[in-house]
């Protein structure tokens, strides 16, 4: 016996397939306008933030580095002042001299000569930070990504990365993230 439904999928030659295929390419272009969207909206707070003395500032050098650039009034500044002041003291502390221009910020504090602190190392000290969060009962999402990306984004320095930069980040929060944190999203 042969339904309604059957007949009416026959008839007009559509069935579960093709709206299955309309389906996806709905959802193909509701992403694809979500992504478009997330793009102008990282471009405009660029455009906002370039040469804004209340945000650090990127500058790319001759020789492919670059130089960022704050001032005291940008949101985070004294704590990474603080950051790199404790870092500079770990240095002399370790090497009983002020670092020179060449001297890696980051060094690796088992060698006896500076030197740029190593991947596996920075990892470990990540690790450690995440196993610290957990254990005082934080979500770990945020420092999971800064160890799967090797950058860390916070509302502050967004507008330093690229696009596909905070589509990776953002990736790699939602793939870490633990729902019983939503209220902190």
């Amino acid at each position: 016996m042969v339904g309604s439904d059957t007949l009416r999928i026959m008839a007009t030659g559509r069935g579960s397939t093709g709206d299955k295929r309309a389906r996806k390419v709905k959802q193909r272009q509701k992403r694809l306008a979500v992504h478009e969207s997330s793009r102008e909206q990282h471009a405009a707070l660029v455009n906002a933030r370039a040469g804004d003395p209340n945000y650090v500032q990127k500058r790319l050098n001759p020789d492919g580095g670059r130089t960022l650039s704050w001032t005291d009034d940008t949101p985070g500044s004294a704590e990474f002042i603080e950051a790199l002041a404790a870092q500079r003291q770990a240095f002399v502390d370790k090497f009983g001299r002020e670092p020179g221009p060449n001297d890696p910020m980051m060094f690796d504090p088992d060698s006896d000569t500076p030197r740029e602190i190593t991947e596996e190392a920075m990892l470990a000290d990540i690790d450690n930070l995440i196993e610290r969060a957990h254990q005082d009962g934080q979500n770990t999402a945020y420092l999971k990504a800064w160890r799967d990306t090797g950058f860390l984004v916070t509302e502050s320095n967004q507008h330093l990365f690229s696009a596909a930069d905070l589509d990776q980040w953002n990736d790699a929060v939602d793939h870490h993230w633990d729902p019983s944190f939503d209220h902190d999203r």
